[in-house]
């Protein structure tokens, strides 16, 4: 799993941008949590881009659950996007599609591995 913070990315306004990269499964889901943890401090607004997320199970919703409650109780917003079908299916599974929310920033490129 790899985390990538994009351009556009500015704590000054309190925007982070991350792109999720790999399998958010059981196998990896603790030190991904561990790792998006570094991302998110000093920030009040996350996209959080999951197009490249090749695989995800109940462990990687578990996650994104987490990380939204979080960012909940810390008056942070979080926004998904990118969402490819077997994310979308999880989610309507789940019933938590109303959690995903398009977004205007499509334009977002990469600032550093």
């Amino acid at each position: 799993m790899k985390i990538t913070k994009l351009k556009g990315s500015n704590k000054r306004s309190g925007r982070c941008l991350l792109k999720l990269e790999g399998d958010m499964t059981i196998y990896n889901a603790a030190a991904f949590g561990e790792c998006l943890i570094e991302f998110v401090e000093g920030y009040k607004e996350y996209e959080v881009d999951l197009s490249a997320v090749s695989e995800i199970d109940t462990a990687g919703i578990q996650l994104l659950l987490q990380l939204k409650k979080k960012a909940e109780e810390q008056q942070r917003t979080i926004q998904l996007l990118g969402c490819n079908e077997e994310i979308c299916d999880l989610f309507d599974l789940y019933q938590l599609q109303d959690w995903l929310a398009p977004t205007a920033s499509t334009n977002a490129t990469v600032t550093g591995a």
